[in-house]
């Protein structure tokens, strides 16, 4: 049966292989024609927080190279199985793809890298596999694999040891945690390896103590980390959860040469060391990942790579044991720095400006205060000037609001008036316009009106009003005009009215004086043509009477004659008493008609003889 299972497989790898070289050579370069299927393996369990920045940088080198991919992450969690259970687990997993596996497989540090090559899953053998993140690589076991590469960390104890000695200047012992598994002992045998390297010097003046935890009872594992002294530093090869309840124990820091234990919210007491960024060991593995499923490298062709190393520390533990931040390396990548740390700089730059903007603008608020008070100032000195020009002149300020209907006077108004003071000085339109002489209501309302509907910018009315008795109306002139607005609702009539009655009778009596004037002048005229007229009949008189006195040089008729026309112009004469007589009597208004019958041809002679001695004599007259 077993042997079947065996054949089955050999002949999907077949076909696997064959697809797999197509797909990798020509079928994935575009992401809209596939969607990749990508297992990514965890040696840690799914709570290990530096994973989520591992999934990060796993996302953005697919994104990077604009892959559409399917992603599975797989966690092992390796610390609760020992290595029977972890191949046994992995076995499991593998055979769900034993009918569809996936285009590439992705492998997360030690334990999981060395439990899946060393489970010959024959899934192992057909699928491209990139492992990240592994420190101690047993190159025996990727004999017979053409389809598996990866990167390795560099556990560089020497540098993480300078490192140390850049912020402790006088290190006197280093403490290695070890234990007794296959990495612990690796790691052990590697620092070993590497302290060779450092001068002799160095080598008798330090000294090296292996701490084997895992072995120790719970006291004596505790005295080596309370009772540090002052010269020692920890180094830990590999992460073990254990540690972060000693680390925080002691006064002295622990330094590490692995990204596990440290990170973001990580409270795993390691001051920092020389390691690979978790977020740059997964961006480096589906990074080349990414290159192969679109062809650019063909994974038999990937020799393997080391990750690229940087100083990492941690905020929290800089701070518990008072190291300065001018103490780490200039190129130091730092976790769970605070915002206002991290951007130092910045933030007082920030500050600085904020601060000069601050001042310049109390700079300029003060300026325009001082400003805004001298106008303040400038313009009630002039409304000062303006109330007392309204007063000397008896002008009164007025608005009407078109919406509440009230008209709003100031102050001075009512006091001049005796009108009662009402709230805010307003008084109803209606109540107003009612003590308005009846003959102007309908002229101010039209004028009213013209100025709502703009047919006149500026409008002058006079009217009558009654302000303190009912039958007592006093003329009233306003000024007024509608000021601009954006709407209706905020339109406003802003006007001046004074009383003109003192005009008004002004008015009146130089109405009176013109037509005394007039009158004056219509009687020195009467009195010149008057005396004119008396004259003529007065000269006819005396002259008939004086040629009446020579009697021997006239006729009897003659004379007869003579007497006559001095009769007729006595008539004439009386007639002109008469008439001036019956005008003073029209000037006093007692003159009395009297209808009696009259012979029109003795009035045409009268007329006639009066006005004869003044016809020219081109002119004939006859009755």
């Amino acid at each position: 049966m077993k042997r079947i299972h065996f054949i089955a497989f050999n002949i999907m790898a077949a076909i696997f292989i064959i697809t797999a070289v197509l797909g990798i050579n020509g079928c994935h370069k575009n992401k809209s024609q596939t969607d990749y299927n990508i297992l990514v393996i965890h040696s840690f369990d799914s709570l290990y927080t530096w994973g989520k920045e591992i999934k990060e940088g796993i996302n953005d080198a697919f994104s990077h190279h604009n892959l559409s991919v399917k992603i599975r992450h797989f966690y092992l969690n390796c610390e609760m199985l020992n290595a029977r259970q972890e191949i046994d687990t992995l076995s499991r997993l593998l055979d769900e793809y034993t009918y569809d596996p996936p285009h590439m497989i992705l492998i997360e540090d030690d334990q999981a890298t060395f439990s899946l090559i060393t489970s010959n899953h024959p899934i192992t053998h057909i699928v491209p596999i990139i492992f990240s993140g592994v420190s101690y690589l047993n190159c025996d076991i990727l004999t017979g694999y053409n389809n598996i590469t990866g990167f390795e960390c560099k556990r560089d104890f020497i540098a993480c040891y300078k490192l140390a000695k850049h912020i402790i200047p006088n290190i006197t012992r280093i403490n290695i945690l070890t234990d007794s598994t296959v990495l612990g002992q690796s790691s052990r045998k590697e620092f070993l390896k590497q302290w060779q390297t450092v001068s002799q010097t160095e080598k008798e003046k330090i000294k090296i103590k292996f701490i084997p935890y895992r072995e120790m009872k719970t006291f004596r594992v505790l005295y080596p980390f309370y009772n540090a002294s002052k010269g020692d530093i920890f180094i830990l090869p590999k992460w073990d959860f254990i540690i972060s309840q000693f680390s925080n124990i002691s006064a002295q820091p622990f330094f590490t040469v692995c990204n596990e234990g440290i990170g973001e919210n990580i409270t795993g007491g390691i001051l920092g060391g020389i390691f690979t960024l978790p977020y740059q060991q997964g961006f480096d593995g589906a990074n080349l990942a990414a290159q192969i499923l679109k062809g650019e490298k063909t994974i038999t062709n990937v020799p393997l790579q080391y990750h690229k190393d940087r100083p990492v520390f941690d905020w929290p533990q800089i701070k518990r044991l008072n190291i300065s931040k001018s103490q780490l390396p200039e190129n130091s990548f730092i976790y769970n720095i605070p915002i206002y740390e991290k951007y130092k700089t910045e933030f007082i730059i920030i500050i600085l400006t904020a601060f000069i903007l601050l001042f310049f603008l109390i700079f300029l608020y003060l300026l325009e205060k001082k400003k805004k008070k001298r106008i303040q100032i400038r313009l009630h000195n002039k409304q000062e000037l303006l109330e007392q020009a309204l007063q000397v002149g008896n002008f009164h300020t007025w608005s009407y609001d078109l919406i509440t209907r009230k008209l709003t006077f100031d102050k001075h108004f009512f006091q001049s008036t005796g009108l009662p003071l009402t709230e805010n000085y307003k008084i109803n339109r209606i109540s107003l316009i009612r003590r308005i002489h009846p003959d102007d209501r309908r002229n101010v309302y039209n004028t009213l009106l013209s100025s709502i509907y703009g047919k006149d910018a500026k409008v002058v009315v006079q009217f009558r009003i009654s302000l303190n008795s009912p039958d007592e109306y006093e003329w009233w002139e306003t000024h007024f005009s509608l000021s601009p607005y954006i709407s209706y609702s905020n339109a406003q009539i802003y006007g001046l009215c004074s009383s003109i009655e003192h005009i008004k009778q002004r008015e009146m009596e130089l109405i009176v004086a013109r037509d005394l004037a007039a009158k004056a002048e219509l009687r020195q005229s009467f009195v010149a043509n008057i005396s004119h007229e008396i004259r003529i009949p007065l000269n006819a008189i005396i002259g008939f009477t004086n040629l009446l006195s020579d009697e021997n040089a006239f006729t009897p008729n003659e004379r007869q004659s003579f007497i006559k026309t001095i009769n007729r112009n006595c008539n004439i004469l009386l007639k002109l008493i008469n008439d001036i007589l019956e005008l003073s009597k029209l000037e006093a208004n007692t003159i009395s008609l009297v209808s009696e019958p009259c012979n029109m041809e003795q009035i045409l002679e009268l007329v006639y003889s009066q006005h004869k001695m003044r016809i020219p004599e081109s002119i004939q007259f006859s009755i």
